[in-house]
């Protein structure tokens, strides 16, 4: 059993932040568990061909990807914190990167390297739990996302990830709707801008997805 709950903890540990000779099976992982999640999100983002579209934590850059075939005389840009997911990304988006439609770099979500005022959109799925309990995060999207902007939010929802082992509270911070809701609902964003939507993927895997506009 502590075996197991070592191996968890790990697993956790490799898709908070891919690293080393795991890092390419937490970047399959990631690709398999997210095209759905990023369906989801992408479609609530309401993203339009000309917007400039900041994704969080892209991993393997599959929803950059997806992205870069909706935004099409925009451009998205993204931040990670991981090496290997910003080797691997850049490696899947590299025609992308090649036409300066997508820009990747490695930065902290604390310390955003935009302008103010000057993303339209905010993408982050499934990176939410990462963020721990300080409000650096929201304030930095706050500054980047200009008025009237949106922020698109997908996590699993917590009755779905209290059964997953490495989901643990060293790793991860889970989320009910509510929870969610007043999560995101902080400064420099008001509650009254916030939607949260309860959707279920297969296996009875019970998401949320919310939206919040400037």
């Amino acid at each position: 059993m502590l075996r197991a709950m070592g191996i968890a903890q790990v697993l956790g540990a490799q898709l908070r932040r891919p690293s080393g000779p795991l890092a390419p099976l937490a970047a399959t992982a990631m690709r398999r568990i997210n095209r759905r999640p990023y369906r989801l999100a992408i479609e609530a983002l309401g993203v339009e061909p000309q917007d400039r579209v900041l994704e969080l934590g892209f991993g393997p850059g599959e929803g950059v990807r997806a992205l870069s075939d909706r935004v099409t005389r925009g451009e998205i840009w993204g931040v990670d914190h991981s090496e290997a997911m910003l080797a691997e990304a850049s490696r899947r988006n590299a025609e992308a990167i090649r036409r300066n439609q997508v820009k990747l770099c490695l930065g902290a979500f604390e310390q955003l390297p935009l302008p103010d005022a000057s993303a339209d959109r905010v993408l982050a799925v499934n990176v939410a739990y990462f963020w721990g309990e300080s409000d650096a995060v929201l304030q930095e999207i706050g500054r980047v996302l200009r008025p009237g902007g949106r922020l698109a939010v997908y996590v699993t929802d917590a009755s779905t990830m209290r059964g997953w082992r490495f989901a643990g509270p060293q790793t991860h911070a889970i989320f009910t709707a509510d929870a969610l809701k007043t999560h995101v609902g902080r400064p420099p964003f008001e509650p009254k801008g916030v939607r949260v939507d309860s959707v279920t993927l297969p296996f009875g895997v019970k998401a949320l997805v919310a939206t919040v506009d400037r």
